[in-house]
Parts: structure tokens; sequence; C-alpha cells
């Protein structure tokens, strides 16, 4: 970083005419439009729209991208600096297409971001990408990028069409049933309910890809307010289990989708309020495959699911 202290955010954005500094200075503003709007876009997605925008001939591997998304994360340090501000790695947008994350050559940017306590690399990949997770959250949560724009002279931000085209097909959300939810026992909490819980909570085994834990505790209270059904404490890593009995309702099944959202970010939230790695997980655990629409739907939130079968065990 010495040298690039020797610049300005603006030097630098302008610098350079390599193939690098070329495509990072394209690939700004769709970006900053995938910040703004809450998208993420893969390698080979950032590749097709600087083709249709700019008619560049697409690099036939993909992660030579990775190039021009470092810079734009060593122009946001600086303006970081600059601006006196954190100002979260908008490249960490820029991700690998099966796991959805940025690649490994943005760990350095995360690093930075995060805080001191969370610099400390995770142990496992699991807490790894729970970290990738956070920053992303921190870029579409951020409010001042049309500020960042302006300060680049970027005049506009259209819409990213690659991402449109598919990201924002809508998915079926029926509104939900208030007696379902109010009058069957909020889907099913009553004997099948508790025993799928304490079931899950014996067998910490079952949930192996987030880590190794001890058995779980039942009806842990959340700094919301809200109660877990079941949490797990590892070394590195806190996960939470939300269970949905067989005779649970459909629109009590995707109550259960939005809340993994809700606890997912609660603890993690908490964990970066105490100056740990914010790397908490949360998952579903259903007694029955999920509808295709509803798998979409788990899919688009990141939400893990698990199909449980205590019978078998």
């Amino acid at each position: 970083m010495t040298m690039l202290l020797q610049m300005t955010a603006r030097e630098l954005f302008d610098d350079g005419d390599l193939w690098r500094d070329r495509i990072a200075r394209l690939a700004f503003p769709v970006v900053l439009w995938c910040a703004k709007f809450g998208h993420t876009i893969t390698y080979g997605q950032l590749a097709e729209e600087l083709r249709r925008r700019h008619d560049e001939e697409p690099k036939f591997r993909k992660t030579v991208y990775g190039m021009p998304a470092g810079k734009i994360g060593d122009i946001l340090e600086l303006l970081s600096e600059e601006w006196g501000i954190e100002i979260p790695p908008i490249n960490a947008l820029i991700v690998n297409a099966e796991t959805r994350l940025p690649g490994s050559g943005a760990d350095g940017y995360l690093e930075r971001y995060l805080s001191a306590a969370a610099r400390r690399k995770p142990a496992s990949e699991m807490g790894r990408n729970a970290l990738a997770e956070q920053v992303i959250a921190d870029v579409h949560h951020f409010t001042e990028w049309d500020r960042v724009a302006r300060h680049l002279g970027i005049k506009r931000l259209p819409e990213v069409s690659v991402v449109t085209e598919k990201e924002l097909e809508p998915i079926n959300l029926s509104e939900p049933d208030p007696f379902l939810l109010r009058e069957g026992g909020r889907g099913g909490e009553g004997d099948q309910h508790k025993r799928l819980k304490e079931w899950a909570a014996a067998h910490p085994e079952i949930f192996a890809e987030f880590g190794r834990f001890k058995k779980g505790k039942m009806e842990v209270m959340l700094q919301s307010g809200d109660e877990l059904d079941v949490c797990f404490t590892g070394t590195d890593m806190i996960l939470a289990v939300e269970v949905k009995a067989a005779n649970a309702p459909e629109c009590e099944v995707r109550r259960g989708v939005f809340q993994c959202v809700k606890y997912r970010a609660v603890l993690r939230a908490t964990q970066f309020a105490k100056g740990e790695h914010p790397t908490a997980q949360a998952v579903l655990l259903v007694e029955r495959r999920l509808p295709d629409e509803m798998v979409r739907l788990a899919k688009r939130l990141k939400v893990q699911w698990m199909v449980a079968d205590p019978g078998k065990r």
C-alpha cells in the first residue's frame, strides 16, 4: 500500500492503461450497481456484461478478472483513508459461480476491513465463508455508494442486465395464514415438534458439515428476544437450528426459512458486538423435502436446510 498511498483514490482510478486498469474502470459502475441494489455478480457474468456494454472480448479463464477486482479494492481502501470512514470492500461482490462467495484473492481485503478481533482467520472453511457473507451484507447495507460514484466521476449506474435476467425472477410468496400460525400451534409445536427438537439436540453429528459440536441446548434466547429451537456452540461456530416437524403446514415451513435469515443475522451481530468472528450459521431442519419453489427461496436467501429422519437412528 506504500506506493498507493502516494496517490488519491481518484488518481488511482484514472491511472494506467493496462488491461487490469482499463477493466477496473469499466467494471466499477457494474459492481457499484450490484452493491446499491443488493446483488453479487460472478466472474462470468461480469465478463458478459462488459461484452454487452463495451464490446470487451471475455477472457477464457474467468479468474483473471480478480486482477481488476483487486484494483477496485485498492481504490476503496484509499478512499476509506481519505474520508476517514470504513468503506466495505465492494470487490467482495465478484463471486465464484458455485459458492456465490469471493475467491481467496479477496481475503486480504476482507481481513483488513473487519475488526481487529475478526482479522484472526477462523479455523474452518465454513468460518471463512461466514466472514465473507458478513462482508457482502455490509457492502449491501452501506448507504454511500452514490457518493463514491460521484467522487470517482462515474455519472451513471445502469442496470446490470446479466444479473436481473435470472436473479430477479419472482418467487411465489403466498400470504401467511394467521389462523394456521396462531391456532395451529405455529406449525405443530406440539409433541412432534418437541420430539424432533430433542432428537436434533441429542445428535450433533448430523450437523458435522458446520463443525464439531457437543450436544445442543434447546430454547436458547437471543439478544433480539427470539428463542432458538436448538443451538450448538463449537470452537469457531455457533449454529442455530430451526425445527419444523412433518405436521407443520407449508406456510410455517416457509416462515422457518425467514426465521433462519433472522437468527443468522442476530447471532452474527452479537458475535461482532463482542469482538468475535461473525461466523454463526442457521439451518432449517425438516422431516420432508421442501417444495421446489421453497428450495429456490432458501437458495436465494442462502439458507441451508436438511431432511431428518429420527426413526432411522
